[in-house]
């Protein structure tokens, strides 16, 4: 890909742009035309994009993701996102969902861990019935009756159950996240520090805070979030706060020094250790690279 042409924006290029946080969707399905947004924003769901007709480029979690047509792409929408580059007659399908569909439909750890790190997942088995069956479920979920919405919720669960077994191979382990038999209980509190993480990631911020937010010990909160994420609240901060240097390194015209304190790191030599352990290169090379428009 070359990513040099996304320089070409002049109102990318400016000033640091707050990220727009909003409230959870829940479950949703919509279609239609799409704008190119004026800024990243996030919510805590499951999104799952299908690109209709023309061109998208993403911006998410600091890495560029050009959409497939006809290909459904999944991905954590709490991570900030953007679609910076679209043709005139783009079109798309959205479904978001509740985090907790990552476990309800056996996502394997592997898979887990990508999708919470920022990685975009673009199915590798697209259905010929996908288009027809998104407008169903629109049409299911704008009925009154709430049988339809019901419906529409099977459906969808059973099409990413399907989705989920096509792309496991493409993440490493394979196995499965056990079942657990306080699923709904535990998941909770995980969702809601998840969330508190992802919008206070650019403030000083520790395990207490978090903590105090579910009302648990913060020795239990760090053990919780650490069984059902795959990794601790640190390197889940660490990850959002690399994700958000990224993006301001592509979108920005910041000194790196500023983007330091822009993305939560209480040091330079903190951000320069977490950003080559991440990125594996400094940030300076990272935007020399993308400006240049090397691969």
């Amino acid at each position: 890909m070359n990513h040099d042409r996304y320089f070409r924006y002049p109102n990318l290029m400016a000033k640091s742009i707050p990220i727009h946080h909003e409230q959870p969707l829940g479950f949703k399905v919509w279609r239609g035309a799409i704008n190119r947004m004026s800024r990243a924003h996030q919510h805590n769901d499951l999104e799952i994009n299908m690109l209709l007709h023309g061109q998208a480029t993403y911006l998410h979690g600091g890495r560029l993701f050009d959409l497939n047509v006809g290909a459904m792409s999944l991905f954590w929408a709490a991570i900030p996102h953007q679609i910076i580059k679209k043709s005139t007659d783009t079109r798309m399908a959205w479904i978001t969902l509740p985090l907790d569909w990552l476990w309800k439909c056996d996502c394997s750890s592997g898979l887990l861990t990508k999708i919470l790190t920022g990685q975009m997942i673009t199915d590798i088995q697209p259905e010929q019935q996908d288009d027809t069956s998104l407008r169903s479920w629109q049409t299911y979920c704008s009925q009154d009756d709430p049988r339809w919405q019901h419906i529409a919720s099977l459906e969808v669960e059973a099409r990413l159950r399907r989705f989920m077994i096509a792309n496991q191979s493409s993440a490493n382990p394979k196995r499965k996240i056990r079942k657990r038999q306080t699923e709904k209980s535990a998941l909770d509190p995980v969702q809601m520090m998840a969330d508190y993480l992802s919008s206070h990631f650019d403030q000083p911020i520790g395990v207490e805070d978090v903590a105090k937010q579910v009302r648990l010990h913060p020795n239990y909160a760090m053990r919780l979030f650490s069984k059902h994420m795959n990794m601790t609240m640190i390197q889940y901060l660490t990850q959002q706060r690399i994700a958000e240097a990224r993006r301001l390194l592509i979108t920005s015209d910041l000194p790196v020094l500023d983007i330091v304190f822009e993305c939560g790191f209480g040091s330079t030599s903190q951000f320069y250790q977490a950003f080559e352990t991440y990125v594996g290169q400094t940030p300076r090379a990272f935007r020399k690279q993308l400006m240049m428009g090397e691969p």
